[in-house]
């Protein structure tokens, strides 16, 4: 039996390679295996065509029970059912992802992403089983598949048939019989071998079908004018670990993990621009502040007088002479700020009010609409920051980043101006800016500044005095309900009487008491 000590992978496989022997193979499927095996030395074709014997080779070296039923020629496999490349998951839409830089809405995206050997984090660890889908690691298994067996490069190593054999059978059994938790305990536990069969299927597929995102990923993964994307030498290096990789008899999965951590190693530390994966997307470079904020007010400029673009490929594609990093900061200014007219009644209700402020208060009138806010900052509390400060040559410096270079001013006359998912809009009633919301009276009425309300002193009900009262809870027994009566100390009863007082009848003869009594001198 294979080598790996893992409880999940023996128990769904079943595959017993040891007793696996080309002397007991029927003589006229050897003859064809050898004749096609010297062919293939010559021709690659043939090398692939030598997988449909694959199964009626295992049975027969094995002595299979099933070959007494029918014999193996009835398992020899049709040109069309042999397990190619192109059978692989299409992975177009998660490349796609990683460069839009949406990471969060697919694991299988993120498991490819991390396993790219540029990051400066670059430790993949598997998502945990709940985050997994059944058909994602049933794709990461036929991808490790595809990669170890040599079928993702032309001219690559291929492994000795004896090798490939058990490696199909183990393939083939592992994803007919293993459960979700299964595939989920192999890729956890053979984590090296599945990046390198990322790393070498993102390169087959990028190269064979995206083309564009090929320069897309060069001007990505770049430093300093240093490209990280080293494809031809990764290739060599997992063609290497192939050569290194089946130098035993048996298949050991365990062997084969520690030899390509080895060579995921190597990948490591030949890619030498790495960089984090949050400057990835936002391209911050803390080398070079002066530089930073330049491109920042560039980048600013250039969002707010370019129609609004939301896909950074079709960005790259309308302005190619900018890179990744500026198309990708563009993408992310007018992703936040985004800006629409208000319906025309509405229009006319605000012109209608600065029009009467206007006649009265004319400064105001023209500074009362201008919105300032910092990009970089947003709002604070869904408010505007006002702590702003103007200096004297006019430029408006934000309060919390201490700069003018994310800065913008915006007239709100007739505008809806959303700023990272808050709208704000200049309201009639208040004459301010704030958040819009949409509760259908909003230019009829203002319910979001607050309206000071005049203070409700208590005092005695009977002299009209506001110190040393106190309130006495009373039954009003004609009506039956409870009231709270405030009376000060010369009209509230003495505090041991308070305890017989329940309604108005014992309150009033309490104080009658009280009234009557004589002091004692």
């Amino acid at each position: 039996m294979f080598k790996d000590h893992t409880y999940a992978q023996s128990r769904v496989t079943g595959a017993i390679f040891e007793t696996m022997d080309e002397s007991k193979c029927d003589t006229a499927l050897m003859h064809i295996i050898h004749q096609r095996l010297l062919k293939s030395h010559v021709n690659e074709l043939e090398y692939h065509a030598l997988d449909k014997y694959l199964v009626a080779f295992f049975l027969s070296a094995t002595n299979h029970d099933m070959l007494r039923a029918l014999p193996w020629r009835h398992f020899v496999l049709f040109d069309e059912h042999v397990f190619r490349a192109e059978h692989l998951v299409d992975i177009g839409r998660n490349i796609r992802q990683i460069i839009l830089g949406d990471l969060d809405s697919e694991t299988f995206t993120r498991l490819i992403f991390f396993s790219l050997p540029y990051l400066k984090h670059n430790r993949l660890t598997l998502p945990p089983l709940h985050e997994t889908k059944f058909c994602e690691l049933q794709n990461c298994v036929r991808i490790i598949h595809a990669s170890c067996l040599g079928m993702l490069q032309p001219g690559s190593k291929k492994p000795p048939w004896s090798m490939r054999v058990q490696f199909h059978i183990f393939t083939h059994q592992l994803l007919v019989s293993a459960t979700h938790q299964d595939l989920h305990v192999f890729c956890r536990n053979h984590l090296a071998i599945l990046r390198i069969s990322l790393i070498e299927y993102v390169i087959f597929f990028v190269r064979r079908n995206m083309h564009m995102e090929n320069d897309i990923f060069e001007k990505m993964f770049s430093m300093h004018k240093t490209s990280a994307l080293q494809f031809d030498e990764m290739l060599c290096l997992i063609n290497t670990f192939r050569i290194q990789a089946y130098d035993e008899r048996l298949l050991d999965t365990v062997r084969l993990n520690d030899k390509a951590m080895i060579t995921l190693e190597r990948c490591n530390r030949m890619c030498t621009c790495k960089m984090n994966s949050i400057r990835v997307f936002t391209g911050t470079d803390a080398a070079a502040p002066g530089r930073q904020v330049e491109h920042a007010s560039e980048n600013l400029q250039f969002a707010f007088h370019l129609p609004k673009v939301g896909s950074r490929i079709l960005l790259h594609l309308l302005q190619p002479e900018k890179s990744f990093k500026d198309v990708a900061s563009v993408t992310e200014i007018q992703r936040s700020v985004s800006a629409h007219a208000l319906p025309a009644p509405l229009y006319r209700k605000q012109l209608q009010t600065l029009n009467a402020m206007y006649k009265t208060h004319s400064l105001k009138a023209i500074y009362t609409t201008r919105c300032t806010v910092c990009l970089l900052c947003g709002l604070k509390h869904d408010m505007l920051d006002d702590k702003m400060r103007i200096q004297d040559d006019g430029s408006i410096f934000c309060s919390g980043c201490n700069s003018c270079t994310h800065v913008v001013t915006v007239n709100m006359l007739g505008v809806l101006l959303n700023i990272r998912g808050m709208t704000l809009f200049w309201c009639p009633c208040c004459s301010i800016v704030h958040k819009w919301l949409a509760t259908g009276y909003d230019f009829s009425s203002c319910t979001y500044t607050r309206k000071a309300s005049p203070t409700q002193h208590k005092e005695c009900l009977l002299c009209k005095k506001r110190n040393s009262i106190d309130d006495v809870e009373v039954l009003e027994s004609d009506l039956g309900f409870l009231c709270n009566l405030t009376l000060c100390y010369k009209h509230r009863p003495w505090d041991y009487q308070l305890k017989w007082v329940c309604d108005l009848d014992s309150l009033k003869l309490a104080l009658q008491k009280k009234r009557n009594a004589k002091p004692l001198y």
